[in-house]
């Protein structure tokens, strides 16, 4: 019965999610932590690079109503942080398309994913610093 339940709630997740958008950290929240961690950062005179967060594939995106804008408002919030505390913003969108061949569970990179990620960063870094 409990699996038939969670079945029937993931399968119809896109459904249930546009009636009720589900976030773990509201956005004024997020924006409170980055501001907090960039204020202490800055203290230090460290040099920072804040990274995006990477638009999950379609497959993913199509499951959760909402999810792209949720991720394009939070890195939103991000550019804004890198933009008033003079850090540096890596779109990581920029190299990492909607493309599912980069995560083998449509969220977290796999191997050839964090390689392209490094390389990209590397780069970043080398431009920057």
């Amino acid at each position: 019965m409990r699996n038939g339940v969670i079945h029937f709630f993931s399968k119809n997740r896109s459904f249930f999610t546009k009636h009720r958008n589900i976030v773990y950290v509201e956005k004024d929240e997020f924006a409170r932590n980055v501001w907090r961690v960039c204020r202490a950062a800055q203290q230090t005179g460290s040099k920072v690079i804040i990274l995006g967060i990477i638009m999950p594939p379609v497959s993913v995106l199509n499951r959760s109503y909402g999810f792209d804008d949720n991720v394009n408002e939070y890195n939103k919030i991000l550019f804004n942080a890198s933009k008033e505390f003079q850090f540096e913003f890596a779109d990581v969108n920029k190299i990492i398309s909607n493309d599912s061949d980069l995560c083998d569970d449509g969220i977290h990179l796999n191997k050839y994913g964090n390689e392209l990620l490094a390389s990209y960063l590397l780069e970043v870094i080398q431009n920057c610093f």
